[in-house]
């Protein structure tokens, strides 16, 4: 991967977290995700209250944070909140131990409709914003 990057004639990353896994190239050029705006659903809440957790369930989106983040609301709010988040990652069977809906991966289309059934969402906690927290925000969600 390295030998390639070397090489190439420009290289471009889309997150700011990818930074560091090409810093020996002073020419990388941040180009974050774009996010069309005019494609995204209108927020439009689920009937129950909904967390929806935008991220996989993954070590570097932050699981630890995420899962005690599920806990609590499970613990603190049983069912009066729903929980939900698609089954990704390898963290997948703890967020479902922790209380967490599990929902199948999906085409983009219907993950944006998901967020937008949300109360609220919970974003990767990395102290970034990813394409799903933007597309999140884009819809009007908390």
């Amino acid at each position: 991967m390295r030998r390639a990057i070397e090489r190439a004639d420009a290289v471009l990353y889309s997150t700011p977290d990818l930074a560091p896994h090409v810093d020996w190239r002073p020419d990388a050029t941040l180009l974050p995700v774009p996010i069309d705006t005019t494609a995204l659903p209108v927020w439009a809440p689920a009937e129950r209250p909904r967390v929806v957790f935008a991220s996989r369930w993954h070590e570097v989106k932050g699981l630890a944070v995420q899962l005690a983040v599920a806990e609590l609301l499970s613990r603190r709010l049983g069912n009066d909140v729903e929980l939900v988040g698609v089954d990704w990652g390898p963290g997948a069977g703890l967020a479902r131990a922790a209380g967490v809906r599990l929902v199948p991966k999906a085409d983009h289309a219907t993950f944006q409709r998901l967020l937008a059934t949300a109360h609220v969402v919970m974003g990767q906690p990395t102290g970034m914003l990813a394409a799903s927290e933007l597309e999140a925000l884009g819809t009007g969600v908390p």
